[in-house]
This record gives structure tokens, C-alpha cells and sequence, in this order.
């Protein structure tokens, strides 16, 4: 068979009577014979927010195979069977699919967005001496699972050769389109598409599209209901526990959040925000904990390889002490968004955002052009994070550097906040130099976390006289001692740099004399 284009013509062909209009035409110059028609349950995995898609992916099971291929390919990348179907696809270890994929999804969990029933008719056009053969298939996709009661056709006609399709178009039947505008052409995107999902609708790196004449407090909304939906979406995923990247971005947007309140001040009537800043700042804290114990989760494999080969297996106990911890704090957190004080918070704060301040109640800066503001703000805690970073030495507390990460990380959002209101290439350097303290800064505060998590669990395996564990645990302590002292060290040469001059020049065309200057 000829597949002369790798990307396939798709039609959405409707109904039957137009099915035979285009059978009538391909039989004035073709042969057709049709194979043995199959029906199969095609279900459709990604991570939630779209990491394969973005990769140029998508990963379908057939079956009992899963079939991992490039978008607009019909060559699979890779096949690999697997036992049962399930909500959240879980490969093991050893599988060579999630080697192929895992530097994509990372620690993120491959979950079922859509499940259908898909009739294939597999068709064969030859020319009347057999010179040519060409293949096209006949797809009819019904949205559901095995027990979908019928609903109307949705029936596909898919060929991958030039000669087809322009018969097919002489029938009047045009490539499928979707509120006019031409839908891409893989089945993926059709089945997605019955289903009424949107792929990619949660973006990777969340972001808002500010214009500089909007008001500052308009901009703020935009912001903050952007956010606020960001926290509604991972809710579930924290309450069914998928993957700790929902309490991660949880987390992201409630902390973003406080920090454009705290940071973008008379904007909003202080005496409104009050009972949300205390909320927020309550359900925050309840995630650190359980984010800790994430963090070191996702290490705990590679700590188990740092052990000397007659420790490598005693961190056992500890392991299963993390996931009943993980276990315990997460059930907490389910609990807190049932709560009457989290659905509360959530929905006065839903209502707040949408309704807008009446004129006399408007505090000074709310009409404020965002640009001005943003340069200000920006300017502002940039200053903030040299002045304090200029501060620290070499006996400098951990909780020092620990504050600085913190205005580090409130300058990051605010340069994320107001991206779209200055030149990209600019911006890109600027958090690029950022980003670099702040990694540097956030590997030190999670060493000081992770070395206090096992300084108290050494504590009871010393009572419980576990001497094996307790080997394993003081061998680890003094791997991350010797982890901090690298760390501080580098903090020195890092800060140096976002300190140089060019990096001011840099701030110093964002903000102007607000990056040198107090207001």
C-alpha cells in the first residue's frame, strides 16, 4: 500500500448517505476491497497538563496496547502491553516506554482523558490493471467507554495519498473544520474534539496577556482570577492524590497570590482583602509540610544509590514512615477543601474579583497605568534582593539566606506577572539570572528541610535501637552537610553575577530610576 503522505487528509464524513456518495466516485476508478472490519475501545492518556502533546506526542491503548506515535504520524514511536486499563495509567519501572517518555512527563502521572468506541473499515483502492494500490480507512467514533449508549455517527474517512483526496473533494465534502477554522488533522485531535476537550488547556508555564494602558487594578484581576482558577483545577488531583505536581502548582498559584496582594498594595480596599489574606496565608501553611515530605520522595531513589553497598536497602523504614506521612498530611488537605471555611474562602474571593469596586471606594493606585506600576513594583524588590543578598556572609543563620529566596522569589513573579508588558529579550535574560539564585537558594532551603526530616527520624531510630537505619540515616545527614556547604559556597559567585553590572543595566531599562532609587 502507498502512504505517500506521512500526514494523513481527514473528512468528517457525518452521515452514511455522504459515505456513498464518495464510495460511488471511488468506484468509477478503483477496485475496492474492504479487510475485516475492527472494533476496539481506544482510550487516550497524558499528563494533565499536556506534556506529550506539548512534546509533539500522544500515547493511545488499543487493547491491551499502548501505542506511543508522533502527532500527524501513523508510524508508532513505540508499542508496550500492558496489564489492565485504569484512571492513571501506572508503567513499571523497567518499562522502556516510560524511558522513552520520562524526560517529558518527568514525576507527572499519565492520566485517562478520554475513552471511545472506534469501528475501523480498512479499504483498499486499486486501479483497474492492479497497477497502483492506495489505502484509506473508514473510522466511526463513538465518545464513551464499552457501556456508551449509541449516539449519533461521527464517521471519519482518513487517506494519506493526494489522488484520493481530490476525488473525495469532488463530492462537496471538505476537510473537517471546527468553528471555521480548519481542526487539525489526527484522529487525536477529532476524538478530543467529540469529547469537548480542549488539549493543552492547562499551559505548561501559566501566563496572562497584559496591555500597558490597562489600570493597574484591572490588570490585577486579570491576574489574580487566572490564579484563582489554577487552584480550582488542581484540587481534585490533590484529593485523589495522582501526582505531587497538583500540590506543587497548588501551592505556585496561592503563594503568587499573596505575593502580588502584599507586593501591589492600594490597589484593592485593604479592609476587603484582610479576610483573605488570613485565609490564603492559613491553607498555605497547611501544604508545607506534606511538600516537604514530596520533595524528598522524589529524591528518595537517588539517596538509596548514594549508600555504600551494605546500607543500600536500610532506608526502607524510613521510605514507608515518608509515605504514611505523605498518606496522613494529604487526607488532611482533602479534608481541608471539603471544609466550610475553604468553600468559603473560595467563593467570597471568586465574587470579590468579579465585582468591581465602586468609585468613591477605589483606594489611590487602582487607576494607575499597570506599565507604571509594574516598573515600580519591579524596580522595587529588585533593590530588596540586592540589599539583602549584599548582607549575607559566611556565618549568616540558614533562615538569612531563607529570606532572601523569598524576596528572590517575589521579584520572579513579578517579572512573570508583567512579561507581556516589555521586550522578551530583555526579559528572558533578566529571570534566566534570577532563576539562577533562586535554584541555588531553593536547593539550600530544601537541604536544611531534609536534613532536619532526618535529624528527627535518627532521634527514633536511636530510641528503637534500628542500627542498620541508623547508619543509613547518618551517612545521608553528613551527604547533606556537604551538599550546604557547596551550596553556600556557589551562593557567592551566583549573587555576584545577578549583582554585576550588566544585569543592572538590564533592570535599569525594565524599571528606569525606580531600579536605583526608592519611590
Amino acid at each position: 500500500m502507498k502512504h505517500i503522505h506521512h500526514t494523513p487528509h481527514i473528512y468528517h464524513i457525518r452521515d452514511n448517505d455522504n459515505l456513498n456518495k464518495v464510495f460511488d466516485e471511488l468506484k468509477k476508478k478503483y477496485i475496492i476491497e474492504e479487510r475485516k472490519p475492527v472494533e476496539q475501545i481506544i482510550y487516550i492518556y497524558d499528563t494533565f497538563d499536556w506534556r506529550l502533546l506539548h512534546g509533539n506526542l500522544c500515547l493511545m491503548l488499543y487493547g491491551n496496547v499502548l501505542t506511543l506515535r508522533e502527532l500527524y504520524r501513523n508510524t508508532p514511536v513505540m508499542t508496550e502491553k500492558t496489564e489492565k486499563t485504569a484512571k492513571t495509567l501506572h508503567l513499571p519501572p523497567d518499562s522502556l516506554l516510560l524511558k522513552e517518555i520520562e524526560p517529558l512527563i518527568k514525576t507527572r502521572a499519565l492520566i485517562q482523558h478520554t475513552a471511545s468506541k472506534v469501528h475501523t473499515r480498512n479499504i483498499q483502492l486499486y486501479t483497474k490493471k492492479k497497477q497502483e494500490a492506495f489505502e484509506m480507512e473508514i473510522k466511526k467514533i463513538i465518545p464513551g467507554g464499552p457501556d456508551t449508549e449509541q449516539l449519533p455517527d461521527n464517521i471519519f474517512l482518513v487517506t494519506w495519498h493526494t489522488k484520493l483526496k481530490n476525488i473525495i473533494t469532488l463530492t462537496g465534502i471538505k476537510k473537517d473544520t471546527w468553528h471555521g477554522k480548519q481542526r487539525k488533522q489526527d484522529i487525536f485531535f477529532h476524538i478530543l474534539a467529540l469529547h469537548m476537550i480542549k488539549p493543552g488547556d492547562y499551559p505548561v508555564k501559566p501566563g496572562v496577556k497584559l496591555l500597558s494602558h490597562m489600570t493597574t487594578e484591572t490588570a490585577c484581576r486579570i491576574i489574580l482570577i487566572t490564579l484563582l482558577h489554577s487552584m480550582s483545577r488542581n484540587e481534585e488531583g490533590i484529593k485523589n492524590d495522582i501526582d505531587f505536581e497538583f500540590l506543587h502548582d497548588f501551592r505556585v498559584a496561592i503563594r503568587r497570590t499573596r505575593s502580588l496582594l502584599s507586593r501591589l498594595k492600594k490597589v484593592f480596599p485593604a479592609s476587603e482583602l484582610k479576610p483573605f489574606r488570613a485565609g490564603f496565608s492559613y491553607f498555605a501553611k497547611l501544604t508545607n509540610e506534606p511538600r516537604d515530605i514530596d520533595v524528598f520522595l522524589l529524591r528518595i531513589n537517588d539517596f538509596k544509590k548514594l549508600l555504600p553497598a551494605g546500607i543500600k536497602d536500610d532506608l526502607l523504614f524510613f521510605h514507608i514512615h515518608l509515605k504514611e506521612r505523605h498518606k496522613i498530611l494529604y487526607k488532611k488537605l482533602s479534608d481541608a477543601f471539603e471544609s466550610e471555611q475553604y468553600k468559603t474562602l473560595i467563593n467570597d474571593w471568586n465574587r470579590f474579583l468579579n465585582t468591581p469596586v465602586k468609585p468613591e471606594n477605589k483606594p489611590p493606585k487602582a487607576e494607575k497605568s499597570i506599565f507604571k506600576t509594574a516598573r515600580r513594583v519591579i524596580g522595587k524588590q529588585y533593590r530588596k534582593v540586592i540589599e539583602s543578598g549584599l548582607l549575607i556572609r559566611e556565618d549568616s543563620p540558614p533562615v538569612i539566606l531563607h529570606a532572601l529566596r523569598i524576596r528572590c522569589k517575589e521579584l520572579k513573579y513579578l517579572l512573570e506577572f508583567f512579561l507581556s508588558l516589555f521586550p522578551k529579550t530583555i526579559m528572558k535574560k533578566v529571570l534566566a539570572q534570577v532563576k539562577a539564585l533562586q535554584d541555588n537558594l531553593g536547593s539550600y532551603q530544601d537541604i536544611q528541610v531534609q536534613q532536619k526530616l532526618l535529624s528527627c527520624f535518627l532521634d527514633e531510630t536511636t530510641r528503637h535501637n534500628h542500627s542498620n537505619t541508623e547508619e543509613a540515616i547518618s551517612f545521608l545527614i553528613n551527604f547533606l552537610k556537604n551538599e550546604d556547604d557547596r551550596l553556600r559556597k556557589d551562593f557567592y559567585s551566583i549573587f555576584n553575577q545577578f549583582n554585576s553590572k550588566k544585569v543592572k543595566a538590564y533592570f535599569i531599562i525594565l524599571c528606569g530610576r525606580y531600579a536605583v532609587f526608592p519611590d
